[in-house]
């Protein structure tokens, strides 16, 4: 069997009928990708193939298979050096509010009235008012 097309880390991979299925993943360069690859194992000296890509690049997700059909979820659409940027319907909240100086009382108050005027627009507002 020939190996992987290109390195790749946080994709996944599923077995359908004998042909394995890498999807998504990121490069070594930190580039979020959407290609899927297939290596049908039931042919000997098989290699990898491309196949038709993702909707949308996607790291860290999970997949399954029902009657006979690839399905994807969740997981990572893009990120910045901070870490996951969340698709909104997976997200914990809309919006994080911090105060930068929470220890001087009127940071602290300007944030939480942010906040309490943001929750009141109907955004779900996590407010960290940890020190």
């Amino acid at each position: 069997m020939g190996g992987s097309p290109s390195a790749r880390g946080a994709g996944n991979m599923v077995n359908l009928n004998g042909v394995l299925y890498f999807m998504g993943g990121e490069t070594p360069a930190r580039v979020d990708t959407a290609t899927v690859w297939a290596l049908d194992t039931r042919v000997s000296g098989s290699t990898w193939v491309a196949k038709a890509p993702m909707r949308e690049s996607r790291t860290h997700f999970g997949a399954g298979i029902v009657d006979g059909k690839i399905y994807i979820f969740g997981g990572q659409m893009n990120h910045d050096a901070d870490g996951i940027i969340w698709p909104m319907p997976l997200a914990p909240f809309e919006v994080l509010v911090i105060s930068l100086n929470p220890n001087e009382a009127e940071s602290a108050r300007a944030a939480e009235e942010l906040a309490t005027e943001l929750a009141g627009r109907g955004l779900d507002v996590l407010y960290d008012d940890r020190d």
